[in-house]
């Protein structure tokens, strides 16, 4: 009986960790996949960006590729030169989207524009063995705080 309690914690103990490789292995290749699209985002290459967007997502949103790059283009066109970028967190959530099976990872980025900080997150979904984009969202890093008043210590 000990045996097989110990067979059995050493399989539990396998499967788990490979799991958490599998993870791992999927964090870095999903980050890296968020850093390239951010890049194309900071370089306003909107038509590349297409390209990395995943086919769920263009097909949920019923979106052609002009639509995708004009509101791209008109939504950052305030923002400026992203100066600095770093990863500062990444998400693994089972799918709960309809019509979708599989981890949904976001990304989550400080970047810095010449206006100041933005929290900035991609999300990403694996699609036919590659990282696509399927979201975007982002907020500038003061929302939510009192703004400072002159004078006020």
């Amino acid at each position: 009986m000990r045996r097989l309690l110990v067979l059995l914690t050493a399989i539990m103990f396998f499967v788990a960790s490979s799991t958490t490789i599998a993870l791992a292995d999927d964090n870095a290749e999903v980050v890296a996949a968020a850093k390239t699209d951010m890049g194309l985002i900071a370089k306003k290459d909107f038509e590349a960006l297409w390209e990395q967007t995943s086919n769920f997502y263009k097909n949920w949103a019923r979106i052609d590729e002009d639509t995708f790059v004009a509101r791209w283009t008109l939504s950052r066109q305030a923002v400026g030169d992203l100066i600095g970028s770093k990863v500062i967190d990444v998400l693994v959530n089972p799918s709960n989207v309809q019509g979708y099976s599989g981890n949904i990872y976001t990304v989550t980025f400080m970047n810095t524009y010449p206006a100041g900080d933005a929290y900035e997150f991609l999300v990403l979904i694996k699609e036919n063995g590659s990282f696509k984009l399927s979201n975007y969202g982002g907020a500038p890093k003061s929302q939510g705080q009192a703004p400072k008043s002159q004078g006020q210590r």
